[in-house]
Formats: structure tokens, C-alpha cells, sequence
């Protein structure tokens, strides 16, 4: 066996010698994302490198210009469409991921958890229609748990202003995650429009040129390739109204 493996590094070695070796950048596990099943782990649908909450690079991350208040977390939002299949942007700028995407929407707090996120949301666009599934991470980071029936999770952070607070952070069910993506009754994406949608810079004529359909007579910005206007500064957060703290028991 060992002279097996040293054979094979030799031999990957020489390979290397006068070109580049081309390593495959993982990519998620697309037969669970358009499947039926709804997995009891998060990793099943390989999004994360294993045991670990940092998502794949194939995932691309973007941010919302107007972005709601979820008591001071920080999200992390990314988006996967798959090879061959584009989104399409109408006039008014509303975006159509085609089946087989996933949206990935993940909270934390910087000074939670080592700033790991506490929860995961999916929403996953199947032939059937858009599936939301939220996800709660378990202790150790390493993967997270289907909650179908939402939690309350005690969480203790500090806030920008240097207040502490400490309050049960509500992870949705899967009903409630239908009430707020609601069009029409089905299932829908809120956020991402073409209008609010922010890409890092250098993705944005990678996503136009392979996964982006733009319609004719769209209006001008209304491609989901924007870029944070110059002088942007990041608004102050409110404080938490008396509602939205809930005191730990």
C-alpha cells in the first residue's frame, strides 16, 4: 500500500512538471438539492466543506442594499445555480432562478460561537417549487440540524454600542418560513432583486456571462450584477425594542 501511494504521488508529481495541476473546485450535491427527500443534516447537501460552517467557493456570496434587521446578527447570504441553467431578470428587475438553485441565508453573531453561524436557512428551488428548510447548527460547528418546527435558541451577544443583551433568538418553522417567502401562496424568493442585489466585484460579469438571462427593455441597473454605490457606509442598527428582547428564563 505504501508503495502504491508513493508510485501515485511520484507519478501526480511528474504530471505537475511543466503544467499546472487543475484541482476541481467542489461543488454541491445537485441530486439532493432536486430531489424529494429533506435531509435531517445540513451536510447532505454539501454546500459546507465537511465538518466545518465555511461555505463552498463554488457558492457565490452577495449582499442586499436594504437589508431587514434580525436582532443584530450578522448574515451571510450565498446562491448556487447549477452548470447549463440561467436566472432570468425581467423588466421590472424581479429575478427567476431556474430549478436545481439554492439560496443559503446563514446568522450569527461575531462573538458567538467563534462567529460561526447558529442557524442556516435554505430555500431550494425543485420542480415541484421553492422548498424553504430551516437548519440549526449543532454545538461543535461542524454541521447543522433540520428544524422543521423552528427553536428558541439562547444566545448571549453584544451589540455595536457595546450593550449586552441576551434573548432567545427565534429559528422560524417550516410555516412560518412560507408566511414571510409568500407569492401568491407559493413559496417565493424576497430578497434578491435586481435592484437590491449586491455581488462582490469580479462575479459579477462571471454570473452575466454563464447563469444570467437578462429580459429586453430591462431597466438600466436592474441586473443583479450591481456593486455597492461609491461612499456607501454601513448604517447604524437600531436598538431592540422591549418586543423583539426576550429576557432568558
Amino acid at each position: 500500500m505504501k508503495r502504491l501511494i508513493a508510485a501515485l504521488a511520484a507519478a501526480l508529481l511528474c504530471a505537475s512538471v511543466g503544467s499546472a495541476v487543475v484541482v476541481p473546485v467542489p461543488e454541491p450535491d445537485q441530486s439532493v438539492i432536486e430531489g424529494g427527500s429533506l435531509p435531517p443534516k445540513l451536510s447532505a447537501f454539501r454546500l459546507f466543506w465537511p465538518d466545518s460552517s465555511q461555505p463552498l467557493e463554488s457558492l457565490t456570496p452577495y449582499t442586499l442594499r436594504t437589508a431587514l434587521f434580525s436582532d443584530y446578527t450578522d448574515k451571510h447570504r450565498m446562491f448556487w445555480i447549477p452548470k447549463g441553467r440561467k436566472a432570468s431578470v425581467a423588466a421590472d428587475g424581479s429575478i427567476a432562478f431556474p430549478v436545481g438553485s439554492i439560496i443559503v441565508k446563514s446568522f450569527g453573531w461575531p462573538d458567538v460561537n467563534g462567529g460561526r453561524p447558529v442557524e442556516t436557512r435554505l430555500l431550494i428551488h425543485r420542480a415541484e417549487g421553492w422548498v424553504a428548510l430551516p437548519y440549526i447548527w449543532d454545538a461543535d460547528g461542524k454541521d447543522a440540524t433540520l428544524a422543521l418546527g423552528g427553536r428558541r435558541v439562547p444566545v448571549t451577544f453584544m451589540s455595536p454600542d457595546g450593550e449586552t443583551h441576551e434573548i432567545r433568538y427565534a429559528v422560524p418553522n417550516k410555516n412560518q418560513c412560507k408566511e414571510c417567502h409568500s407569492l401568491s401562496g407559493e413559496i417565493a424568493p424576497i430578497g434578491p432583486k435586481a435592484r437590491n442585489f449586491v455581488l462582490p466585484s469580479g462575479r459579477d460579469r462571471l454570473l452575466a456571462r454563464h447563469h444570467l438571462r437578462q429580459a429586453r427593455g430591462a431597466e438600466a441597473g436592474a441586473a443583479p450584477v450591481g456593486r455597492p454605490p461609491i461612499g456607501q457606509r454601513r448604517r447604524a442598527r437600531p436598538r431592540l425594542s422591549r418586543r423583539q428582547l426576550r429576557p432568558l428564563p
